[in-house]
């Protein structure tokens, strides 16, 4: 049977089907059909690039779901429908860093882009220096988190 899609495709398909939040290069390496480390690897550089995935430690990447909307334990866009964007409910919500809040966004839509929104604002002086600084701290231990989280799994 002819298998359909580049070797990227399918590893997608795979990853969104089991509903995985966490790829290991080397689970993905032990797959038949992705014949080892070289070919995985290649894969998952793939989906990095295409945006699909953000590589978090060594060998572990974030499944990024560019789909649905992060479940918040604050809601700041019911009166506001710009907030829709995500870089607009990135920044709302560092605006009054919440550690809970900002592993929520971190996770759904990958820490580089929660990062890149604190530093446009941080550039823009759009914060003091408190609310960036306790930004920072937080994201840094969640993306530690997550690379000890990826690790267990």
């Amino acid at each position: 049977m002819k298998r359909k899609g580049t070797l990227a495709q399918r590893l997608l398909h795979l990853i969104r089907k089991r509903n995985a939040k966490f790829v290991s290069l080397s689970r993905v390496a032990r797959l038949p059909e992705f014949g080892g480390y070289d070919r995985a690897g290649r894969a998952l550089r793939m989906l990095e690039k295409a945006g699909q995935l953000e590589k978090i430690a060594r060998g572990t990447f974030l499944v990024i779901d560019h789909t649905s909307e992060p479940k918040l334990p604050r809601n700041l866009h019911w009166s506001n429908s710009d907030l829709r964007d995500p870089d607009t409910l990135i920044a709302a919500h560092v605006a009054k860093p919440r550690p809970d809040e900002l592993r929520v966004l971190a996770f759904h839509y990958g820490p580089k882009k929660v990062r890149s929104v604190l530093e446009v604002m941080e550039r823009e002086q759009e914060l003091s220096a408190p609310v960036i600084n306790a930004a920072k701290r937080a994201l840094a231990n969640i993306e530690i988190g997550f690379a000890h989280g990826a690790r267990a799994s």
